[in-house]
């Protein structure tokens, strides 16, 4: 009997994990997805940055 009655219990558990664990695998391809932006938006960046430096170093010298 105590196996019965232990076993409803054990199946909630059971029901409860799995979706613990559902919910933390989605989350985890959120911060996947967002660290991927920010890559993407990083790389961006620094192309920016270095168009920008090209250009501007030789300008900054003849406006003295």
């Amino acid at each position: 009997m105590k196996r019965v009655k232990k076993a409803p219990a054990d199946a909630k558990k059971k029901i409860q994990e799995q979706d613990e664990v559902a919910r933390l695998k989605r989350r985890i391809s959120e911060l996947q997805e967002e660290n991927d932006i920010l890559k993407k938006f990083q790389r961006f960046q620094a192309e920016e940055r270095r168009k920008r430096s090209g250009s501007s170093g030789n300008t900054d010298e003849t406006t003295v």
